[in-house]
């Protein structure tokens, strides 16, 4: 492993992370949890170069990694052996998530 030899001087090359928050939280607890939402989006550029990327959507602010386009760019297909699978999951999923029938008679109280 590299190390400096100034010890508040990192290594050339690691980078230090400057997402560090200062906001505080009462130690071992959640304090928000809430959907993320992803698109793959196709654009041109200011220099008019077709792009690829990925946003996600949390809550209503709009979010992209600084790696977005390289990770986008080596997304490959599924193979289709799993599709097919995948897309019978997910069927069944949204199956489960919307009721068949009320629970609650609303023209009984008419």
């Amino acid at each position: 492993m590299l190390e400096s030899k100034n010890p508040f001087r990192p290594v050339q090359g690691v980078q230090q992370s400057n997402t560090i928050s200062t906001e505080q939280a009462p130690q071992g607890t959640v304090v928000a949890c809430m959907p993320v939402e992803m698109f793959a989006v196709f654009y041109g550029d200011d220099s008019g170069r077709a792009k690829k990327t990925v946003f996600v959507r949390i809550g209503k602010d709009w979010y992209e990694a600084p790696n977005s386009e390289v990770w986008a760019a080596g997304l490959r297909p599924v193979l289709s052996k799993y599709t097919k699978q995948l897309d019978e999951i997910v069927a069944q999923q949204k199956d489960k998530s919307v009721p068949k029938t009320d629970s609650v008679d609303i023209m009984e109280s008419a």
